[in-house]
């Protein structure tokens, strides 16, 4: 079925139902046939030092994503093509619901719970700082692209972080949600309410009739003012 690869939201759902409905289970099944063999005592958070981590989550997120970015670009130089974006090439232009469903509800269960709860868990033994670093490596490798490498690998640590000093995933699941929400979903309605085509016209009508090209541009204002209050939203963030 080549013509499903031309239907963004259909190929996310190719690639992803199998993955969430036959290899993650047997990835569990695999790992908790490992029993644990230390105990990670649980602690709270509070609301406080949960917004705290959302703001460094962020950082995080946006520093390391311009590294994995620099790094492709690199990479397309030297081989001498371009290097693509597999995320934001699943996101944009998929039906908003299913990013929803897939992206902020089944990834962060299933994946906090995996690379943090039962690695970890079972990783522990040989020091938290290990278990910590394995986490993310192994949170990054599963990406399986070098664009989310980079800020998958770092936010794998810094959730592992977080879970080895509570002892509870909820609070990197909750993490991750709000991540992938901002990422995938708000940032595509963003992106989506820009209109970057008719932005793009706009800006080539200018040029030849600025008189016209005042008025078009005009009409996509409203977006071109969502996407700079997003920024500075982000900027303010990180």
């Amino acid at each position: 079925k080549p013509e499903w690869l031309e239907d963004s939201t259909i190929s996310l759902l190719v690639t992803s139902l199998p993955l969430y409905l036959l290899a993650m289970p047997l990835m569990i099944l695999l790992i908790t046939r490992v029993k644990p063999r230390k105990v990670i005592s649980q602690k709270r958070m509070s609301a406080g030092q949960m917004a705290v981590a959302f703001l460094m989550s962020y950082a995080i997120l946006y520093v390391s994503n311009l590294l994995g970015n620099f790094i492709t670009i690199l990479i397309g130089l030297i081989k001498c093509y371009g290097v693509g974006n597999v995320l934001a090439d699943a996101v944009f232009g998929t039906n908003p619901w299913v990013v929803f469903f897939l992206m902020v509800l089944c990834a962060p269960v299933f994946e906090e719970f995996i690379f943090r709860k039962l690695l970890i868990d079972r990783a522990a033994v040989y020091g938290e700082g290990v278990a910590v670093v394995l986490s993310g490596v192994m949170f990054g490798l599963f990406h399986g692209n070098l664009n989310q490498f980079a800020y998958a690998f770092l936010l794998g640590i810094f959730f592992g972080f977080i879970y080895v000093k509570t002892g509870k995933i909820r609070y990197t699941v909750i993490l991750h949600m709000v991540i992938n929400f901002m990422g995938s979903v708000v940032s595509a309605w963003v992106m989506n309410a820009m209109n970057a085509e008719k932005t793009t016209e706009a800006l080539q009508l200018f040029q030849s009739n600025p008189e016209a090209g005042m008025a078009a541009l005009q009409s996509v204002l409203p977006g071109l003012l969502l996407v700079g209050i997003y920024v500075l939203l982000i900027f303010g963030v990180v």
